[in-house]
Formats: C-alpha cells, sequence, structure tokens
C-alpha cells in the first residue's frame, strides 16, 4: 500500500511538473497576442472629434483619410471614413506616405490591413511601415486605394486596353509627431498635391538585333505611363513611378496555357538629365537611347523615326512608329514616362506544334510624386494617380531593311571595274595603243611647234646679223 502510494504521489509530482514548464509558455503566448483597441474608442479620445461630422451618403463611394496614431509597438494606424457604408462596404487596399522630413518627398506605396470598423470609420494598420525612433516624424499622405469596382466605378474609354486596378483618392495631409518627454506633440495641415486627370500605359517593342529573323528571337519592351494633370506644366524634370511586375509565360500552340510569376514591387526614380538605354550583344546589335520624361508630341516623334546602324559589311535601317491604335490611346496625353525595359522572347521549332513567347507584364502603375516647373515656380508634389496595367500588345510596329554598307559599296565597285577592264582588254588594247601612239605624235609636234615659235624671234634677229 505504501509502495502504491509512493508511485501515486511520484506521478503526481511529475504530472505538475510538466504542467507547470507548459503553464507559462502558454500564458506568454497569450500575452504576445496584440489586441487593438476599437476605432471609434481611439477617434473618441480627439475633444475635436464628432460623428455628426460624417453623415452617412448613398452616392459617395470615396475613403476619406480622418487622420493616424502611432503604436507603442512602432505602428502605424491610419482612421478611415467610408461614406456609403450604408449601401455599399469598402475597404482601402493601399496609400502613399513620405516620411522625409524637411519636405523631403519620397513617397512609398504600403498595403493596408483592416484591424476593425464600426460603420462608416475603419481602422488600419500600415503593412512594413516602422515607426521612427526620431524625436519628430513626419507622415505626408498625398493619397489612398481601394480596389476597382466595376458596379461603381466609371469604366476607361473603349479605345484604352488599361485594366484599372485601384482607385485613387486624394488626402493631402501632413502629420507631425514631436517627442516631448514621455508624450508626443501632434499636428497636421493641409498639404497641395497634383491629380492625373488622363492616364494610358502602354509598352514599345524593339528588335535586339538586325537579324530578327530565326526560329527563335529576343525584343526589348520599354514600358511607358502617357498622361495629362489638373494643373499646367511648363518643365517637367523627375517622376517616381510605382508599378508591379510579373512574368508571363503563353504556349502559343495552346492559347489557353498560359503561366504566371509572382508580382514583385517596383520603383523607378525618372530624371529628365537621365536616358534610358537599351543594348544587346552579338553581331549586328542595336543599342537604343531614349528621353526618360518626354513631352506626348516629342515621344511620338522620336517613335516614327528610322536610325541606321552601321557595320563594316551590311548597315541596318531600323524604322519604328506609333500604331493607328497607340496614337488614339495617346491623344490628349501631355506628358510620358518611359520607366521599365523588360526583355520578350519568342521561339518556334519550325514545325508548327511548339511555339511560345516570354514577357514581363508591368502592371498597377501609378505616379507617385512629380517635381516640375509651371511660369517660372517650381513645384515638389504627390500625386493621385490610379493604378492602371497595360495591355499585351505593342504600341509600335517596327521594320528592319539591310543593305550594303558604304564601304563594302566602294569595294565592289572597284572589283566590278577590275574586271571589266579584264573582259574586255583584248578589244580595248589596240584602241588604247593607237590612242596612245596619237597623243604621244600629238605631243610631239605640239612641243615642236611651240619650240619653233619660240625660237623665231631669235632666229630673225640674230640669224639677220650673221648674213650681213
Amino acid at each position: 500500500m505504501k509502495k502504491c502510494t509512493a508511485i501515486l504521489l511520484t506521478l503526481l509530482t511529475l504530472l505538475i511538473g510538466v504542467f507547470s514548464a507548459l503553464l507559462p509558455t502558454t500564458l506568454q503566448a497569450s500575452a504576445n497576442t496584440t489586441v487593438y483597441t476599437d476605432v471609434l474608442d481611439d477617434l473618441k479620445k480627439d475633444e475635436n472629434f464628432s460623428v455628426e461630422n460624417y453623415p452617412a451618403s448613398t452616392t459617395d463611394y470615396s475613403l476619406k483619410v480622418i487622420t493616424v496614431a502611432e503604436s507603442e509597438h512602432a505602428q502605424l494606424f491610419v482612421y478611415v471614413y467610408q461614406p456609403s457604408y450604408v449601401v455599399k462596404s469598402l475597404q482601402a487596399s493601399t496609400i502613399n506616405i513620405s516620411t522625409g522630413i524637411h519636405n523631403l518627398l519620397s513617397f512609398k506605396n504600403y498595403k493596408l490591413r483592416l484591424l476593425n470598423f464600426d460603420g462608416m470609420f475603419q481602422k488600419y494598420v500600415v503593412e512594413d511601415l516602422i515607426v521612427s525612433a526620431d524625436t519628430s516624424r513626419v507622415y505626408e499622405i498625398s493619397s489612398i486605394f481601394r480596389v476597382w469596382d466595376s458596379t461603381i466605378d466609371d469604366p476607361l474609354d473603349k479605345t484604352n486596353e488599361n485594366t484599372i486596378d485601384e482607385i485613387a483618392f486624394p488626402v493631402g495631409k501632413r502629420f507631425f509627431f514631436e517627442q516631448n518627454g514621455i508624450y508626443n506633440d501632434f499636428s497636421v495641415e493641409d498639404t497641395d498635391y497634383i491629380t492625373i486627370t488622363e492616364q494610358y500605359c502602354g509598352f514599345m517593342r524593339y528588335k535586339q538585333n538586325a537579324f530578327n529573323y530565326s526560329l527563335g528571337y529576343d525584343m526589348f519592351d520599354v514600358h511607358f505611363i502617357a498622361f495629362s494633370t489638373d494643373k499646367r506644366i511648363d518643365r517637367l524634370f523627375q517622376a517616381d513611378v510605382f508599378y508591379t511586375t510579373q512574368f508571363c509565360h503563353t504556349d502559343l500552340v495552346h492559347s489557353s496555357r498560359t503561366e504566371f510569376g509572382e508580382k514583385k514591387d517596383e520603383y523607378a526614380y525618372l530624371d529628365y538629365r537621365k536616358d534610358m538605354v537599351c543594348e544587346s550583344d552579338g553581331w549586328f546589335s542595336y543599342k537604343y537611347n531614349w528621353k526618360s520624361i518626354e513631352s506626348i508630341d516629342s515621344f511620338i516623334e522620336s517613335e516614327h523615326s528610322s536610325v541606321v546602324y552601321k557595320g563594316n559589311v551590311l548597315d541596318s535601317v531600323e524604322s519604328s512608329k506609333v500604331t493607328a491604335e497607340g496614337l488614339e490611346d495617346l491623344k490628349n496625353k501631355q506628358w510620358v514616362l518611359r520607366y521599365a525595359a523588360t526583355e520578350y522572347k519568342y521561339y518556334e521549332n519550325g514545325k508548327g506544334d511548339v511555339s511560345w513567347s516570354e514577357r514581363t507584364i508591368c502592371g498597377s502603375s501609378t505616379i507617385l510624386r512629380l517635381y516640375f516647373e509651371t511660369d517660372g515656380d517650381e513645384y515638389n508634389l504627390g500625386v493621385v494617380c490610379n493604378k492602371q496595367t497595360e495591355g499585351s500588345i505593342p504600341d509600335n510596329i517596327t521594320k528592319t531593311e539591310i543593305k550594303l554598307s558604304e564601304k563594302l559599296e566602294k569595294i565592289i565597285m572597284l572589283l566590278l571595274l577590275i574586271v571589266v577592264l579584264i573582259l574586255v582588254w583584248p578589244l580595248l588594247a589596240p584602241i588604247i595603243i593607237g590612242l596612245l601612239n596619237l597623243t604621244v605624235k600629238g605631243i610631239f609636234w605640239i612641243l615642236k611647234i611651240a619650240i619653233t615659235v619660240l625660237l623665231y624671234p631669235l632666229r630673225l634677229l640674230f640669224g639677220g646679223r650673221r648674213k650681213r
């Protein structure tokens, strides 16, 4: 009996030890679970906030940023007002924020994650944005996005092959946080912004070398955004662009077999002083040079052009022009940004049963910032611009003409002349010799006459004296 009691006590002690070891871990895991406060509870901490200032609407499908807040875990919260909640619930997807101080704008497009909502009021956390430890912190927000909805949003013109991914709504606010001991001083001010009123995303396709006629060849795809704004721009100096890239492999024999890679976020920082350059390797390769920032008229003119690539043996004339559909898409646009260059590959086996292409799709393209001049004044502004994805057809057609180089033409002409002389020499020789004899005799008689004429005065003078 005593042995059984001892064994039971030992087992009980072991069980208590096991639960004691597990219990702190479970409590710790529970303690690490982040619990977020309610959106309205947060907003009502501001004595100036009133729900009555945010009326419901059955026709306003926009999103409006109310304010932002920092958490003790270095997160940034964004509080949003969605007027149409009573008829349609909409959520924000991404937001453009610049954290540069002293008006140093550098916008990033951040994803938003909804934490909770109460009617028309929503609370988001900005993903991948870590609050700085600096005593002064700034968040300038130019625009906020939501996914395009075909039931409430206007579609693009039928001539525009783009798709709208996200709709942008203006914010135009700069939020300041200043560390003052253990407290933060908070303030906000309105900021100016520029809105894109017309937008088209497309690409031009160019051959990498003069002999793109084989079963497999490579080409360049140069992606661009053509746009107009609600503010006049005399000179455009800089532009920041956000876009995504996605690899696409298409089986051209079985068109349904299309494979896509993962989407990757990309940024392009353009300057009017830096051109876009594309160059391939190998014989008869082309090197292209374009302006990254260009007016629409200059862009169209540069695309309606011919370039001669000189070689020692062959010259290649590469010409390109915008298609009629492309010209229609570019209508009413003011500026063009060439922001990315990717490769296009094509292959077929010559039998017709294997044919494929590979390209990179540039999508969700949007302009983040524009630095420009108007009437002599310079402006550096955030941009309100939808995210759009280009179509699959290039906006230009190219033509290559191969001809002999000037050096080779001269060499061939010389060789042909030598061959002709050799062939006709038996016939020409007597004539040439006769002409040479006549020429020599003619020169002899001319010289004889000339000497006689020159010596005639001397003969008259000295010959007469000797006779006397």
